[in-house]
């Protein structure tokens, strides 16, 4: 690749580290999908947000709600990266939490 007069070196440096990152996220994002497409994979990770409180109420009192407001960030945004490597695994998963709200047995 011919080096850019207009670029410095930093600059490139984090065209780069940039470009890494984007590489990374994407890998991660077909990982998450090829574990979404598994039923297993499915349960883990609603095992997980529900361990998040992600569905559930954070209202603990004092301290303790900053902390579960917290987890449930976390867990939240796994969700978001849930909803974008698989949306139809999403709904999967958002249909099992809101029949499991609802006291209605589902099969994940």
């Amino acid at each position: 690749m011919a080096k850019d007069p207009f670029v410095t070196e930093e600059e490139q440096a984090a065209i780069v580290a940039q470009a890494e990152v984007e590489r990374r996220a994407e890998i991660y994002m077909g990982d998450l999908a090829r574990v979404l497409a598994l039923p297993e994979g499915r349960r883990v990770l609603r095992r997980w947000l529900d361990m998040a409180n992600v569905f559930g109420e954070i209202s603990a009192g004092g301290e303790l709600t900053v902390k579960a407001a917290a987890l449930s960030d976390y867990g939240k945004n796994r969700l978001y990266e849930i909803a974008a490597a698989s949306p139809a695994d999403y709904l999967k998963i958002m249909l099992a939490a809101a029949q499991n709200a609802a006291g209605v047995n589902n099969k994940e």
